[in-house]
């Protein structure tokens, strides 16, 4: 991309991430694409977050990556992320969790789609990898198209396609209208988050290539485990999306159906 580039921002929140940490930090500055705003939302971490972030901002001087840490009390994932937000400065924001990568060409080429396309919202596919998976293999790895492509949004099988809150790139204009993560849910956060993304009816690029990179058993993730609040937060939310389809008036029953299987799939 030219020389005109707007600032991207990418928000990593972290809780207890001393092992991953780094390996993600390492996958934005591989990133082609910039400027890049990269900011570290530290949880109230007790473990040695705090130390690995700085070990890495020594090691990792870059003019075009302006790199920020911020350290808060606990909150929960919801909170890290609404912080992040609100101290970003970005045309274009990106989520990623602080054990998971993005491939190289992942905001480079979703900014570039969603320009071309005039669209808000960039989504890609999702890669798991494995806990011990090495970052250098990262930027050698081409990325793998998916089994589909993506074209018409209104059609019932892309309007079921399910993403996360840290899949897309999203434009600035997104967030000041849908508003921040709702704090008091104990799971389902980001996919409410998503919800109300979607009932906006933003223009929304999908991108068939598999960009971002979820680390797969890792402990100390910025979510509950207690499964009687998981079920009683699921119910809550079921109820609170079909509430908010029925009021922004879709008809879409595929979609509100794979919200729906969703929300009992997901535990975040």
């Amino acid at each position: 991309m030219s020389q005109t580039n707007q600032l991207a921002t990418v928000i990593v929140p972290a809780f207890n991430a001393e092992r991953t940490i780094a390996d993600t930090l390492t996958s934005v500055e591989l990133q082609r694409y910039r400027p890049i705003e990269l900011i570290v939302i530290d949880d109230g971490s007790t473990d040695g977050t705090a130390e690995k972030c700085a070990a890495w901002a020594a090691s990792n001087r870059n003019s075009s990556l302006t790199y920020r840490y911020v350290r808060k009390p606990n909150g929960g994932l919801g909170s890290a992320r609404n912080a992040g937000i609100a101290a970003s400065k970005g045309r274009y924001i990106q989520f990623l969790d602080s054990d998971d990568l993005i491939h190289p060409d992942k905001i480079e080429r979703t900014i570039a789609t969603m320009i071309a396309d005039g669209s808000k919202i960039g989504v890609c596919q999702v890669e798991y990898i494995s806990y011990n998976y090495k970052t250098e293999n990262l930027a050698e790895q081409r990325a793998t198209p998916n089994e589909y492509s993506y074209t018409d949004l209104s059609t019932p099988y892309i309007a079921s396609i399910r993403w996360d809150a840290h899949h897309p790139v999203y434009d600035r204009e997104v967030l000041d209208c849908v508003g921040g993560f709702r704090e008091n849910l104990a799971v389902g956060q980001g996919f409410e988050w998503v919800a109300r993304c979607r009932c906006k009816k933003f223009k929304t690029s999908f991108l068939p290539f598999r960009y971002y990179y979820y680390r797969q058993a890792v402990p100390g993730r910025l979510t509950s485990s207690n499964a009687r609040r998981i079920a009683s937060n699921r119910l809550y939310i079921i109820i609170y999306i079909e509430r908010l389809l029925r009021a922004h008036h879709s008809r879409n029953h595929d979609e509100l159906v794979a919200l729906i299987e969703y929300t009992l799939r997901t535990s975040y």
